[in-house]
């Protein structure tokens, strides 16, 4: 076994030192410049600098074309800091910035961070990839997660070959062509509600007539939530039967904003059994949904229980499936619109996706339920008697969530008026009384006996109290016996 190479060092005549290391085809390297104070520590450096062009060959690589190394006097900039410039330059929202920079520090970081931009080679990607692999493999992150941090990987390297600021390109080409990405796997899902499920909620009179009124613009609609946050009356045309959708709140910034790509921008035909109740608008609004959308997934299924709805799967939690939230009614939309036999493009449209597979997993989850007796997509409904005793248009749902519920006998201790201009906190009636004395076991289905039933069943009255000191309780006749 030979002599280990060390590289060869030269004084300048300014008195400072540069070395050359040799190259895999026996070629000696360009002169690198050394910071070294005497010829001793500047054989070390070289030493070092050899050994590391032995395994990674990184001047070749710069000779033959494959990588781009930095002039002499340049710094050699590390992916952390590169990244960090790549970062700064992309056009994207608050929150996209946020979760990817989350995601760079958490996995992509700790083994390439440290590293040199300019000679990351496609071997480094690969132990970002293996990382990934592992984790999956012990359940400790989702399949679309793995998949989320792997597109912002080759992201960041495509821009480091092609991108439009030229001062962010390093490398000839992409590094990562040609790596298999982390393995593949099944992510957790939402569940659909069943027409006859719907139904069911929509006929409820336990359950307020305002909140079905919500329900329904999402399920007849298929907006993504924070579009129907953001969602005005004048984006809605009743008479053409149109909705524009043009805008989404932005829970980063708290406002709205344009929505985030071409495909969002869009305008979605209305239903015509959505018609009459959007007829039914107040005057003077301009957001057609005035309600609080804190804890709004854990009413949904407050409600679903309430009605009587409780099917397993809308419940179910698990490393493959979700329970049933508020942005499972735009799934339901979707699976209902291919259980009608809308075609794969049309439905991709009126979703507002960009890629087509999206839009095929509702066709996929709709066929497997064809001839299913889930009840016909999209049916007729009405809200009964509760709805008509409901405020105008029934859009507007004001919060009062600033509210102390006292345990020991289930009574709130205070209730601050959030419909009044006072601020002044008041007590109330007790709302466990004569009038509501009837309703309430239906609209808590059951005190159960384990701690965990408990916290449940105070989430429920906690939910009860609520509707019922804003009015959109359900309707109780005056001798509190029941429904009207």
């Amino acid at each position: 076994m030979g002599r280990p190479r060390t590289g060869s060092v030269e004084r300048r005549p300014d008195g400072t030192f540069a070395g050359r290391v040799l190259m895999k085809d026996g070629t000696r390297s360009p002169r690198i410049p050394l910071d070294a104070r005497t010829k001793k520590q500047a054989h070390g450096q070289i030493a070092a600098m050899q050994a590391v062009e032995d395994r990674e060959r990184t001047y070749y690589l710069a000779k033959v074309g494959e990588v781009v190394l930095p002039a002499p006097d340049e710094d050699l900039e590390t992916v952390d800091a590169w990244y960090a410039r790549f970062a700064a330059s992309q056009e994207c929202g608050a929150g996209h910035r946020r979760v990817t920079g989350k995601f760079w520090g958490k996995w992509v970081s700790p083994i390439l961070g440290s590293k040199t931009m300019a000679t990351l080679r496609a071997e480094d990607l690969e132990e970002v990839r293996d990382k990934l692999d592992v984790t999956l493999r012990g359940g400790l992150l989702q399949p679309a997660t793995a998949r989320n941090i792997w597109s912002i990987v080759t992201a960041a390297m495509k821009a480091a070959a092609h991108a439009k600021d030229r001062s962010l390109r390093v490398h000839k080409s992409p590094i990562y062509v040609g790596i298999l990405p982390p393995r593949p796997g099944r992510s957790r899902v939402r569940p659909w509600l069943y027409p006859t499920e719907w139904l069911t909620l929509a006929r409820c009179p336990q359950v307020p007539a305002d909140w079905r009124r919500v329900y329904a613009l999402a399920l007849y609609t298929g907006l993504r939530p924070n579009e129907l946050r953001a969602l005005r009356w004048e984006h809605v045309d009743t008479t053409a039967g149109l909705v524009r959708v043009t805008e989404a709140w932005d829970p980063e910034a708290k406002g709205i904003k344009v929505t985030k790509t071409e495909a969002g921008h869009r305008v979605v035909p209305l239903r015509p059994e959505l018609l009459p109740l959007l007829r039914e608008r107040a005057p003077d609004d301009e957001l057609v949904l005035q309600i609080p959308w804190t804890r709004i997934a854990q009413r949904l299924r407050v409600h679903l229980e309430t009605a009587g709805v409780s099917r397993p799967r809308l419940r179910a939690t698990s490393a493959t499936e979700m329970p049933m939230d508020f942005r499972a009614l735009r799934d339901t939309y979707a699976t209902w619109r291919a259980l009608e036999g809308a075609d794969v493009l049309s439905l991709k449209r009126e979703l507002g996706h960009e890629d087509l597979s999206t839009t095929d997993a509702y066709v996929k989850e709709a066929a497997s339920h064809r001839g299913a007796a889930v009840g016909e997509p999209f049916p007729r409904f009405s809200f009964g008697s509760n709805s008509q005793n409901s405020s105008q248009a029934g859009w507007r749902v004001q919060n009062s969530f600033k509210k102390q519920v006292r345990m020991a006998g289930f009574e709130p201790a205070e209730i601050e008026d959030s419909s009044s201009n006072s601020g002044v906190s008041r007590a109330p009636e007790s709302p466990i009384g004569p009038r509501s004395a009837d309703i309430a076991p239906r609209y808590l289905p059951g005190l159960g006996d384990t701690l965990g039933d408990y916290a449940a069943e105070v989430t429920h009255l906690a939910l009860f109290l609520e509707d019922l000191e804003l009015g959109h309780g359900p309707e109780i006749n005056s001798r509190g016996g029941g429904e009207a």
